[in-house]
């Protein structure tokens, strides 16, 4: 418990403990006070500021972060990569966002080992490295950092609660599942052949041990069962029997599995689609931690699928997990919400680094709102030669509404010298896509 929450208790205690007897006075011995200039204090502090939201409280946020950063406080420093990484009140610049990871993550904070993974995974501030990320990753998974684990199997380096690889003998642990019929040797087993590492790879020797610890029902090893039919590692892809693998470790309470199973009932690969079975599964892998489930979860509640619409729930999800899954989709949504005052102060600036990110992944929509900003200069210094560019690399890639202002640029010869042949070949491109500004236009221009 940090001293901040610790004074808290004991003031309330005392408070509380008084209030029958005010004519005996309270001293400062009485009361555990904190240290302000301890690195707890600072951080406990800077959280307050942080969770009230808004530019000058997150500025505020900063410096007791800073503070508390500069002592060698974990937790703090890790804060600190997230606003460089994220340009929180600060310039963006993911090179000092790694030098405050590192410095976190080498103090075995799991969080900053998880990012540092990210980091090299995607080159951001570093030199793009899978081979680190797997090692960043494989020391936050060992902590029990779901995320970390996620990414590992979504790599082919899936995790198990187990030594480090280089520390497993593959002939005892072969010897071991076949004579004791040992359904965790069975499943790291499988592990060591999905992943390649120690033994060559081979996805169906992997699935069929696999299959030995799932029908002794070994949670861990029914899931993976589900990703072997799901990525036809037997030379086949099986939605149902992925399904049924699934599902059977899902009840089991395996988080990996449930947050999967989330998203088969969400989609209706391999059952019936059924909203609100996706939101139960959902809820439970994110009750565990599972950041990627705590993300499905924020997009249902802001758009309504399983659940009431509610934008406050939705960012307050979203804003938790998007910024360890990266998933374009969903920044684009944080951009939205900070863009339209949903479930969190309108905040122009936000809304771009969120439409940044997205637009750094080839996100079509958030091209288009990031050109629309440049254009505008609303969150971003005006720059309409940018905002042309963005909003052309949107229409490039099939988003309409991009299609559409395209089309009446170079039917207006705005930024580009008039053209109606191509403005009505974007008009009609816009219009297939769904846009009906784009078919009113043709109607207005006789087609």
């Amino acid at each position: 418990m940090s001293i901040f929450r610790n004074w808290l208790r004991n003031y309330t205690k005392q408070n509380k403990d008084n209030a029958s007897s005010v004519e005996v006075p309270l001293s400062d011995t009485e009361i555990d006070l904190p240290d302000e200039n301890s690195p707890e204090w600072q951080y406990s502090i800077g959280l307050v500021y942080e969770k009230r939201g808004e530019a000058d409280n997150y500025k505020e946020a900063g410096k007791y972060f800073s503070r508390a950063a500069h002592m060698n406080h974990a937790p703090a420093q890790h804060k600190m990569g997230l606003l460089y990484q994220q340009g929180y009140h600060v310039a963006q610049d993911n090179t000092e966002a790694i030098r405050w990871y590192r410095k976190a993550a080498n103090q075995g904070f799991a969080d900053s080992q998880a990012q540092m993974g990210l980091m090299y995974l995607h080159g951001c501030g570093v030199v793009k490295s899978e081979k680190l990320a797997v090692q960043w990753f494989e020391k936050a998974a060992r902590q029990g950092h779901l995320f970390a684990q996620d990414e590992l199997a979504l790599l082919g380096y899936p995790f198990t609660v187990s030594p480090p690889s280089d520390q497993v003998n593959p002939e005892q642990l072969k010897q071991k599942a076949i004579e004791q019929n040992d359904s965790g040797a069975q499943t790291k087993l499988g592990i060591l052949y999905l992943g390649g590492t120690q033994l060559e790879r081979d996805t169906a020797e992997a699935a069929g041990w696999f299959r030995l610890a799932a029908q002794q029902n070994y949670a861990e090893a029914q899931y993976y069962m589900g990703l072997c039919y799901e990525q036809g590692a037997e030379g086949y892809t099986d939605w149902h029997e992925a399904f049924k693998w699934f599902t059977a470790s899902a009840e089991q309470g395996y988080a990996l599995a449930q947050n999967q199973l989330g998203e088969y009932y969400q989609t209706g690969i391999g059952t019936k689609r059924d909203y609100a079975l996706a939101i139960k599964w959902f809820q439970q892998a994110a009750d565990q931690g599972d950041v990627y489930a705590t993300e499905n979860l924020g997009v249902a509640y802001y758009t309504g699928r399983g659940v009431s619409v509610s934008f406050a729930k939705a960012f307050e999800l979203l804003n938790a997990s998007v910024p360890y899954t990266r998933h374009d989709k969903s920044q684009y949504i944080l951009g939205l919400m900070n863009l339209y005052n949903q479930g969190t102060p309108q905040d122009s600036e936000k809304a771009v680094r969120w439409f940044r990110l997205a637009a750094a992944q080839g996100h079509a929509r958030s091209l288009f709102r990031l050109g629309c900003a440049c254009l505008n200069g609303n969150g971003i210094a005006q720059d309409v030669g940018e905002g042309v560019k963005l909003i052309v690399r949107s229409a490039n890639l099939g988003y309409h509404e991009a299609q559409f202002y395209v089309a009446t640029f170079f039917e207006n010869g705005h930024y580009f010298d008039t053209n109606l042949p191509k403005a009505l070949e974007l008009y009609q491109k816009a219009a297939l896509n769904g846009s009906d500004e784009a078919k009113a236009a043709l109607g207005r221009l006789g087609l």
